[in-house]
C-alpha cells in the first residue's frame, strides 16, 4: 500500500553516536539500481529505528554522509571543524561556518585517514594489484577507483565509500561533461578552446588505458570517474605534494577574492584550512582553487564567478615564428636559450598586457637583418629589461609592433560566435537571484543551441574576454595615435607603407591576421 514493494530492505546493526543506544539503520535502495546500464547517482535514504522509542528517522544522502564522517578514526568533533555542511542556492553542497571565525584559525582538522591518495584508493580496491601492475598515473588511479566505487553501489553491494560516492555530483557542469560539438559552437574562439580540445582527447586516452586495465568498470563509470576527479582533487604540499581526494574539505566553494588553501598539516596530522579572514556564524567559507581565469574554472570545475568578480580573467594572445621566415633556425634557437618556444602565449588582462609581449612581437617580425644580429635583438625582446629599442626597429619597429597588435585584437574580436548583445542576454540570466529565489527564463536556445546552463556559463566567458579585448584596444589604439604622429615628423618612420608592414609581419599571429 505504500510502494515499498520497489524497495531493496538491506538492515544493519549501528550504534548511536549520541546516546550510544543500539539502533538498526536500514537503507533503502531502489531496485533499479540492479540493473540500471548507466550509473546514475540517486538520492539515498536510510530509516533509523530507535529500539527504545520505537520512532523512525529519515536520513538524507548529507545526513548519511554526516554519520559516516563523524565514525571515521580521529575525526574531529564539529566545534573543532568549526564548519558544516549546508546546501545553498546556487551554490550546491558547500560549507558554512558553525560559529564565529576568527582570522587565521584553523578550520576543517580532518585527519590523516579520511585522505583518499593513490595509495589508499589502490589498498582499499580489488583492483589494487592490478592498477599497481599497470603503473597509471596518480589520476588513473583514483578515477578507477571511483569508477569502481559506483560499479559496486550499482550493483547493490556493501562498499565503505558509499556515502561518500550519494554526495558526488551526477555532473559537474565542467567542459569535460561536455560533447564535442558543444565545446566547439560554446568555445569557439575563448582562451580555453584548444585546452578543452586538448583535455578531452587526454581524458579519452586515459579512459582507455583503465579500461584496458580493469574492462570491468565500464567507460561510462571510468569517464564519470574523471569528471569529477578533477573537480574536486586537491593538491596537499604538506602531504609531499600528494594528489588526493579529501571528503567534506571538497564542499568548499572557491571565491577569487580568497587566499586560503587546503593543505595538510604534518604536525597536526590534519587537512587543514587557515582563513585569511574572519567569518560570522552561518556565513558560507570560501577557498582558493588558484588564480584561475573564469574560463579555465568552466573547464574543469563547471562554474563561472558572477561578471566583473574575476580579476585572473585573461585573452591569450599567441604570438609565433613564422616557418617561412629565412631567418626561423636563427630566431628559434634565440628563443629556445630564453625558455620558449616556436609559440609563444601572453596573457593579457583587464589590467594590462605583459612587458614582453610588443617587444615579442617585433622580435618575431624582424626581416632582412643579418643573422648574427637576431641573438642580439632576443636579447633586446626578452632579456631582463624587454623593450624595443634599436636592435629590434626603434621607434618603427614599435609602430609596427602596435600596428600588428591592434589588427590582431579586432581578429580576436571577431572570432567569438554570435555577438555582443546575445551574450550580454545570455550572462545576464541566472538560475537563481540574491534571494536564492528562481527565476524565470526567456528562450534563449535560438542563440546558441543546447543545455541552458551550458550556454549561460560560456556567454559569462566570452563575455569577460569582449570586455578585455575591448579594453585593451582602446587604450592600444590611444598609444598607436601618438606613436603615428611622432614617426610622421621622423625619418624613422617615413618609410613604413602598408607592402612592408603586411611583409614584415607575415605569419607571426600564426596566419590569422
Amino acid at each position: 500500500t505504500t510502494g515499498l514493494s520497489n524497495f531493496v530492505w538491506c538492515p544493519r546493526t549501528m550504534t548511536s553516536l549520541v546516546t550510544g543506544t543500539p539502533r538498526f539503520r536500514t537503507q533503502l535502495r531502489t531496485a533499479s539500481l540492479h540493473h540500471a546500464t548507466k550509473f546514475r547517482r540517486l538520492p539515498v535514504l536510510r530509516l533509523r529505528i530507535c529500539a527504545r522509542t520505537h520512532t523512525i528517522e529519515i536520513q538524507s544522502s548529507m545526513d548519511a554522509f554526516g554519520v559516516w564522517l563523524e565514525a571515521q578514526p580521529g575525526c574531529a568533533t564539529p566545534y573543532e571543524r568549526g564548519v558544516h555542511a549546508a546546501t545553498i542556492p546556487g551554490f550546491g553542497n558547500t560549507l558554512v561556518a558553525s560559529r564565529p571565525v576568527a582570522r587565521g584559525e584553523p578550520l576543517l582538522n580532518l585527519p590523516r585517514e579520511i585522505v583518499l591518495d593513490p595509495q589508499r584508493a589502490m589498498d582499499e580496491s580489488v583492483l589494487g594489484s592490478r592498477l599497481a601492475a599497470a603503473n597509471l598515473s596518480e589520476q588513473c588511479v583514483l578515477a578507477a577507483f571511483l569508477a569502481d566505487l559506483a560499479g559496486t553501489v550499482q550493483r547493490g553491494e556493501h562498499h565503505e565509500w558509499a556515502p561518500y560516492l550519494a554526495v558526488l555530483p551526477q555532473s559537474t557542469g565542467s567542459v569535460l561533461g561536455w560533447d564535442a560539438e558543444e565545446r566547439a559552437a560554446l568555445l569557439q574562439g575563448t582562451s580555453v578552446e584548444r585546452a578543452a580540445r586538448e583535455l578531452a582527447d587526454q581524458v579519452d586516452q586515459a579512459t582507455d588505458l583503465v579500461c584496458e586495465v580493469a574492462p570491468e568498470l565500464g567507460r561510462d563509470h571510468v569517464k564519470w570517474g574523471f569528471e569529477v576527479l578533477f573537480s574536486r582533487l586537491i593538491r596537499l604540499q604538506g602531504l609531499g605534494d600528494a594528489l588526493a581526494l579529501v571528503p567534506f574539505a571538497d564542499f568548499l566553494n572557491h571565491s577569487p577574492d580568497s587566499a586560503a588553501f587546503i593543505d595538510y598539516d604534518a604536525g597536526k596530522q590534519r587537512v587543514v584550512l587557515v582563513p585569511e579572514r574572519s567569518y560570522a556564524q552561518g556565513e558560507q567559507v570560501f577557498v582558493s582553487y588558484g588564480e584561475k581565469s573564469s574560463a579555465e574554472l568552466l573547464l574543469t570545475y563547471g562554474f563561472v564567478p558572477p561578471a566583473g568578480t574575476n580579476p585572473h580573467n585573461f585573452v591569450n594572445v599567441e604570438v609565433s615564428l613564422d616557418p617561412e621566415d629565412a631567418l626561423y633556425e636563427a630566431k628559434l634557437a634565440v628563443l629556445q636559450q630564453y625558455g620558449q618556444g616556436q609559440r609563444m602565449n601572453f596573457p593579457v588582462r583587464m589590467a594590462g598586457m605583459p612587458t614582453s609581449l610588443l617587444p615579442a612581437i617585433a622580435f618575431c617580425g624582424l626581416r632582412n637583418i643579418p643573422a648574427e644580429q637576431v641573438a642580439v635583438a632576443g636579447a633586446e625582446a626578452f632579456g631582463s629589461r624587454s623593450k624595443i629599442g634599436t636592435n629590434l626597429g626603434g621607434l618603427a619597429g614599435e609602430l609596427l609592433a602596435r600596428e600588428w597588435f591592434n589588427a590582431e585584437l579586432r581578429n580576436l574580436q571577431g572570432g567569438y560566435p554570435g555577438t555582443l548583445e546575445e551574450d550580454k542576454a545570455l550572462a545576464r540570466e541566472q538560475i537563481f537571484d540574491k534571494g536564492g529565489r528562481t527565476r524565470k527564463t526567456p528562450d534563449l536556445r535560438k542563440y546558441c543551441p543546447g543545455d541552458l546552463n551550458r550556454q549561460m556559463n560560456a556567454a559569462m566567458v566570452r563575455l569577460c574576454e569582449r570586455q578585455i579585448l575591448a579594453r585593451t584596444q582602446n587604450v592600444t589604439y590611444s598609444e598607436l595615435k601618438a606613436i603615428r604622429k611622432r614617426s610622421a615628423t621622423t625619418t624613422e618612420g617615413s618609410n613604413l607603407n602598408p607592402q612592408r608592414l603586411a611583409g614584415w609581419a607575415k605569419g607571426i599571429f600564426g596566419g590569422k591576421t
